[in-house]
């Protein structure tokens, strides 16, 4: 949370800009150090990280494969609660 406070944590790591509609930190005013990362190496995540699972991508949103489940209504089917 932003703080009027000179001392507080926030404020070392945004500054005193705030945005002026929401009155929260200017996170895009931040300044930041980037550092390219070496491809080469051991995987910094653990082993059991969801990230290193298989994928399995899908082709789009597939809805046609949904409106053809067994026991699936379309909305417009349902009659309408009064």
């Amino acid at each position: 949370m932003n703080s009027v406070k000179k001392e507080s944590a926030i404020n070392f790591l945004t500054g005193p800009a705030v945005d002026q509609r929401t009155n929260t930190p200017a996170y895009k005013q931040t300044k930041v150090r980037m550092e390219v990362l070496r491809k080469e190496g051991d995987n910094p995540l653990p082993a059991n990280n969801h990230r290193n699972k298989k994928r399995y991508p899908q082709d789009g949103v597939e809805v046609e494969r949904k409106w053809e489940r067994p026991g699936y209504e379309h909305l417009t089917d349902q009659p309408e609660r009064g």
